[in-house]
């Protein structure tokens, strides 16, 4: 706690200072932030202890000694901060709406002094980083699990509510008497969003805490922000809780992410691999929601081995999951869920003493069911050898007839009794990368821009089905199943043999579209009317994505078309590329097939799981050619 003398020196509401009509009366200094000062007060009419936070933007804001109006350093950040001031109220009112167990409740908004106030209640407790200052040690995987979910149930609940919270850390999550998380301190979430019609030129505007700040904080790069900018904040959080040390920068996780991230052998590989998933430092590798956290500990739970080996001097090295972990079940694993790439965690068999009565009785069954594995063997040969009469396995589940035919300007798949429309698209010549409609919202692997020239050719009316994958491979890898509904846990290797198999059938040359043919057709070709998203400027009525999605995949054809007709090339899932991922360059091109080399393959379009910029027609993806998950599919061209 400060005196006065030093509250009002570092600008500071002195304490004893009565505000809001003597309502609230300042009682001591909490904290301050980058956008905020925090202090306890007294509810004069109901005398009790309340949080008021005053919204105080470091290097922008001053207040002189014996003074509380605030006053503005620079004369061109007044417009910055009234728009600043305008988000901290409409953000407090929304947050005032969130009646969530985990999120700490608030009671009032005023302004007062020149900038805007809100009352929150006092939690009856201490901060994750006071208990840790407190106890002197890490916390165990076990504590930190059940405060885990509940930290997540609130990110969930103010995400659906259209806020990041940008300053997540141990530090702004309390715990009550009865050990329950709470949510606190939403000052950064303040920081402008393009709806506001303005942008911060400040950069002291975009303050952030060292070490829990993703690398588009840390950039100031606002339209890069997104729920996956307080996931880092989360797995950077888990770090420091359960290793008491300062998370290190992006930098170091970038260049030895094994090494920079080590935590105690005592923590779980599950949790190890969560936390690395978390910190990735490209945006686009990490969950993108909090319900792909949720699934990945549904699916592969973070429980610690009990049968560890105690090695607490010798930090284990975090393995890397996934660039996205899609969590799948083994076959051997006998129903146990693992992460591909994972290992067996089921104990070892132990052999315990039997008694000769029971070995009598297990003889008598043995006899029983040898007896029944005999008439099985007897049954499974002859049908092995009605199979070894058949040209072969691939062919009894390989359909014998596929077909193209003309329609109009369009093409016609057909295999068996699935079919599958190819829309022609005329050759032209486009501005391909970050063109002025994408304004802001831009990444840098989109520029520069240059024209490419195409020839003429088809493109899939939709993206591969379900029941044209099961046609012409035999087999369904989908995680949501449904016939109309995009194939997708499929990997670009998956994607080339798919190809294969379906231009023997059909003596056609199908193939993953280029990177360059995605976009033409995507922005409409020769048709196009330059919209920023994918065929409209509502991104709702053309594509599911992360806010109409209900977490799942849809049937094809359920959105409205682009100028070409072509659905769901933004949202539903995101399209794998023929091209190897690399940097534009500048010159005009016709044709191009992308980078000559690489390890990843270019992925286009927004899926189910992503934001509205995700789903724009320039935005630019990639992932290694093994890699599966549940957004993601492909389309055909010709």
């Amino acid at each position: 706690m400060m005196d006065e003398q030093m509250m009002t020196k570092e600008g500071m509401l002195p304490k004893g200072c009565m505000l809001y009509n003597g309502k609230y009366r300042v009682e001591s200094y909490l904290a301050s932030g980058g956008f905020g000062n925090t202090y306890m007060a007294t509810d004069t009419v109901f005398n009790e202890k309340v949080v008021v936070k005053e919204l105080y933007v470091r290097g922008m804001c001053g207040r002189e000694p014996d003074h509380l109006n605030i006053s503005i350093s620079l004369t061109e950040n007044k417009e910055t901060f009234t728009a600043l001031q305008r988000r901290f109220k409409r953000e407090a009112t929304i947050l005032r709406k969130l009646i969530h167990p985990h999120i700490v409740r608030v009671l009032d908004l005023f302004d007062e002094n020149g900038t805007s106030y809100y009352v929150m209640d006092l939690v009856d407790g201490e901060s994750l980083s006071q208990r840790m200052k407190r106890t002197g040690k890490p916390m165990t995987e076990q504590e930190v699990m059940p405060l885990l979910r509940q930290v997540l149930d609130a990110l969930e609940a103010v995400h659906a509510a259209s806020i990041w919270h940008l300053d997540l850390k141990p530090a702004n999550i309390m715990l009550d008497r009865k050990g329950n998380a709470l949510l606190i301190d939403f000052g950064a979430s303040k920081q402008l969003r393009s709806q506001d019609g303005n942008s911060l030129s400040l950069s002291s505007a975009l303050a952030y805490t060292p070490g829990f700040a993703s690398p588009e904080q840390m950039e100031q790069s606002l339209e890069r922000f997104g729920a996956w900018t307080d996931l880092y904040s989360l797995g950077a959080t888990l770090y420091n809780l359960l290793t008491t040390h300062q998370p290190p920068s992006p930098s170091e996780i970038v260049e030895d992410a094994h090494e920079a991230l080590r935590l105690p052998s005592s923590v779980s590989k599950q949790m190890g691999d969560l936390v690395l998933w978390l910190m990735k430092p490209n945006r686009k590798e990490r969950p993108q929601s909090v319900a792909d956290v949720k699934k990945f500990l549904r699916e592969k739970p973070v429980q610690p081995s009990l049968h560890r080996p105690v090695q607490p001097s010798q930090p284990r090295p975090i393995q890397s999951p996934p660039v996205s972990p899609q969590p799948h079940k083994s076959e051997a694993d006998d129903g146990d869920t693992v992460m591909k790439g994972g290992k067996n965690t089921q104990e070892p068999y132990r052999q315990t003493h039997v008694s000769q009565e029971t070995r009598d009785v297990n003889k008598k069954q043995m006899l029983y069911w040898l007896t029944a594995l005999a008439v099985v063997c007897i049954v499974i040969g002859a049908l092995v050898t009605g199979m070894q009469q058949c040209s072969g396995v691939q062919q009894a589940i390989t359909p014998t007839t596929a077909t193209v035919t003309r329609s109009g300007d369009n093409l016609i798949l057909t295999v068996g009794d699935v079919t599958y429309t190819m829309v022609h698209v005329e050759g032209g010549t486009f501005t391909m990368g970050a063109t002025s409609e994408q304004g802001g919202d831009a990444d840098d692997d989109e520029k520069p821009t240059h024209s490419v020239t195409l020839s003429s050719y088809y493109m899939g009316e939709t993206e591969v089905t379900q029941d044209l994958w099961q046609a012409v491979m035999g087999s369904n890898p989908s995680h949501f199943k449904g016939d109309s509904f995009p194939v997708e846990q499929v990997s670009w290797e998956d994607c080339q043999t798919f190809v294969d198999r379906l231009n023997s059938l059909t003596g056609q040359q199908f193939h993953l579209p280029t990177e360059a043919q995605w976009e033409y057709a995507a922005r409409g070709g020769t048709k196009s009317r330059g919209y920023k998203y994918i065929g409209c400027n509502d991104i709702g009525s053309g594509a599911w994505y992360g806010f109409n999605n209900s977490s799942k995949t849809h049937p094809v054809k359920t959105k409205q078309p682009n100028e070409l007709g072509l659905y769901d090339m933004p949202g539903n899932v995101s399209e794998w590329c023929s091209d190897w991922y690399g940097s534009y360059s500048s010159g005009p091109q016709t044709n191009p097939t992308g980078a000559s080399s690489g390890s990843d393959r270019v992925i286009r379009g927004g899926s189910w799981r992503n934001i509205a910029r995700i789903c724009r027609s320039s935005i630019r993806d990639n992932g290694t050619p093994s890699h599966r998950s549940s957004n993601l599919g492909l389309r055909l061209s010709l």
